[in-house]
């Protein structure tokens, strides 16, 4: 299994997220939940975040940040979730978890990623392809929680809410930190942006 060509790996994980989002628990089998399956879902993270910088178009004006500042951003953003499920994994006694959880969120981080970069370069209505992201991003973590980390009900929603909350203090410091590598003040720049907003609209 571990031989097996990479674009087969890819396929059977997209498979395996479609099996999970609808809840089919006895088709966990088509991810690989071995050393290798977790680096070759870290290729499919990395494959997924250079994509992403190539269509995403350029930055806003005057908001240049290092590149070194961007993969900073991203390690903590990406980082964050999996620090969270490590901790409560250690609490309940279930570390052995870990190493599917991340195999499965690495690969539903890839084909959401896909999605964005199909709306960068399609135009597709944003809107509403960020709401399914939304929503799917939801059903797959209730899924994982539940089916990977065999949390109980009121388990994965404290688990979801300190998620949440790490992810958005997370989110804080990743952008303090892109302003403070682009040498500009936030403030000072949001007045910018919104000078430049078109009038009457």
């Amino acid at each position: 299994m571990n031989n097996r060509p990479y674009f087969e790996e890819m396929i059977d994980a997209a498979k395996g997220i479609f099996s999970l989002i609808r809840g089919e628990q006895d088709k966990l089998g088509y991810f690989n939940f071995s050393q290798a399956g977790l680096v070759g879902s870290f290729i499919a993270v990395f494959i997924g975040l250079f994509l992403q910088e190539l269509f995403s178009g350029p930055s806003p004006d005057g908001f240049d940040v290092p590149a070194w500042a961007n993969l900073v951003s991203y390690t903590i953003l990406y980082a964050t979730p999996f620090i969270v499920a490590y901790g409560f994994l250690s609490i309940v006694g279930q570390r052995e978890r870990m190493l599917p959880y991340m195999v499965v969120n690495n690969w539903a981080s890839f084909f959401f990623t896909l999605i964005i970069v199909a709306i960068f370069i399609f135009h597709l209505l944003a809107t509403v392809g960020y709401f399914i992201i939304v929503i799917l991003t939801i059903i797959v973590f209730w899924r994982t929680s539940r089916i990977i980390l065999g949390f109980t009900v009121p388990q994965t929603i404290i688990f979801f809410v300190a998620t949440i909350m790490a992810v958005l203090i997370a989110a804080m410091i990743s952008v303090n930190i892109m302003f403070a590598a682009a040498g500009i003040d936030p403030s000072t720049f949001l007045d910018m942006q919104q000078q430049t907003q078109p009038s009457g609209v």
